[in-house]
């Protein structure tokens, strides 16, 4: 069993498509997308399949050698392909060009696709490249001619000051990302020279993105994001539109796997569509509890269902900490070297537990969630509490500790309070809550000990 996209593949859903690719050989991919959308009821909000999201869960399973796709097809219309266009000369005053219009851009109209390939290759800067997941597109039409193009698409998957503004959590992230929609290409004809065009058509733009993508996609936006090279372009028509500064990217871009911060940096802009943005993007996703059915089989790796439900700020610390889990397993009495074996996985476990961004919460969550689930298969559950005192000895200059024996013994730590979910016979299911705090300085203790009252 492997989760893809999202999806949970399990190995008869693998053996099945299997099948499907030797019955049908003739099949296109874009054909087997369309079965597995049907198998697994794949739709997005709007009631359609994620035949795209499907495609690239295949690509992934093969990578996995989980199952061999059919081999490309030629395309029948070359992406990117061009019409040809002269651009129109017009200069005048905003309130003299007349009706500017948004013209929606979609695959059927093939025409207007290919005049929007064409506007964005030969004029914008940085040329035409396919828009990759939800996406709209729009002409920018006057009584003069075409004028523009603009092209909105998905939001970039993290970006350090952005996210410092909204103020989400790493969960709400994942789960609202899609809500941000980033501007990706804004183009108005070198030829065209209208004072306060630019600022018009974004605010033209936000007030009708919103219905547009709803009613494509299901659901509708509440933030858009931009992106501006400062060493050239000022940003003035994102400014006069209302849109903010936020901060500065670091010059990686969307590939750079790498991190050779390769790219110029770039002024974020933002601009919220709702007054209530924040609100609405930090919303906490709920916690699903699921039950285990009677008769279930278990996981072939028991830390790939302990952790499923665990997230990290990267997906190479997930699989870190099921790593260290089945280190630990077979010596749990072990220190992180003699638990991990190697040089190198000890110090992948010291940088993960020193990571800035991973509380005690991150990790006892989803172990909570499984603890859960063992429960609700017993017909009576002994939740057994006590509190533990981790000792370091006298190191009184070791930042964080506190005192954890009497005035006369002067060992420091911290006091961890466990409660465990034990079977009638015994058997231990899991942690269901962890505390940890240090106990202040006696001296101080004492001082605000007769200041408190009772009930604290």
């Amino acid at each position: 069993m492997v989760t893809v996209c999202g999806k949970v593949f399990t190995a008869e859903l693998i053996e099945e498509l299997r099948q499907q690719v030797v019955d049908h050989r003739d099949w296109s991919r874009r054909r087997l997308s369309h079965w597995l959308c049907e198998r697994l009821e794949w739709k997005n909000a709007a009631g359609r399949y994620q035949t795209m999201a499907a495609r690239v869960a295949l690509i992934r399973l093969q990578a996995r050698k989980e199952v061999r796709l059919p081999k490309v097809g030629k395309a029948v219309e070359q992406r990117g392909r061009r019409e040809p266009f002269e651009a129109p000369r017009i200069r005048c005053l905003l309130k003299e060009l007349g009706p500017v219009e948004l013209v929606e851009v979609t695959g059927r109209e093939r025409k207007l696709s290919r005049l929007w390939n064409t506007l964005v290759a030969e004029f914008h800067p940085q040329g035409y490249q396919p828009m990759a997941g939800a996406q709209m597109r729009y002409l920018v039409r006057t009584n003069q001619g075409w004028a523009g193009a603009v092209g909105w698409g998905a939001a970039a998957w993290r970006l350090k000051d952005r996210d410092r503004r909204i103020g989400w959590s790493e969960r709400a992230r994942r789960q609202h990302l899609r809500s941000v929609v980033c501007n990706w290409r804004f183009l108005i004809l070198p030829t065209v020279r209208v004072p306060e065009l630019a600022s018009h058509v974004l605010g033209q733009c936000s007030r009708r993105l919103g219905k547009d993508w709803r009613r494509r996609y299901g659901y509708e936006p509440v933030l858009l994001e931009t992106f501006v090279e400062s060493d050239k372009y000022a940003g003035s028509c994102y400014r006069a539109a209302n849109w903010q500064k936020v901060g500065q990217t670091r010059g990686r871009g969307r590939n750079d796997g790498n991190h050779q911060h390769g790219l110029p940096p770039k002024d974020i802009y933002l601009y919220p569509l709702r007054k209530n943005w924040r609100e609405c993007l930090c919303q906490e996703p709920p916690q699903p509890v699921q039950l285990i059915q009677a008769g279930a089989e278990p996981a072939s790796d028991w830390t790939q269902e302990e952790w499923a439900a665990a997230v990290m700020p990267d997906r190479r610390l997930e699989q870190r900490l099921r790593t260290l889990a089945a280190d630990f397993y077979p010596r749990p009495q072990a220190n992180i070297p003699q638990a991990c074996g190697s040089r190198a996985k000890t110090k992948a476990a010291y940088r993960f537990v020193e990571h800035p961004d991973i509380q005690m919460e991150d990790i006892l969550a989803p172990h909570r969630e499984a603890t859960l689930r063992r429960m609700a298969a017993e017909p009576v559950v002994l939740a057994v509490q006590d509190s533990t005192a981790l000792t370091y000895g006298n190191r009184p200059g070791t930042e964080g500790l506190g005192p954890t024996n009497n005035d006369h013994q002067p060992a420091v730590g911290f006091w961890l309070h466990s409660t465990m979910a034990y079977s009638v016979s015994g058997l231990a299911l899991g942690l269901i809550d962890v505390q940890v705090w240090t106990r202040e300085a006696p001296e101080k203790r004492v001082r605000q000990r007769h200041l408190r009252g009772i009930q604290e």
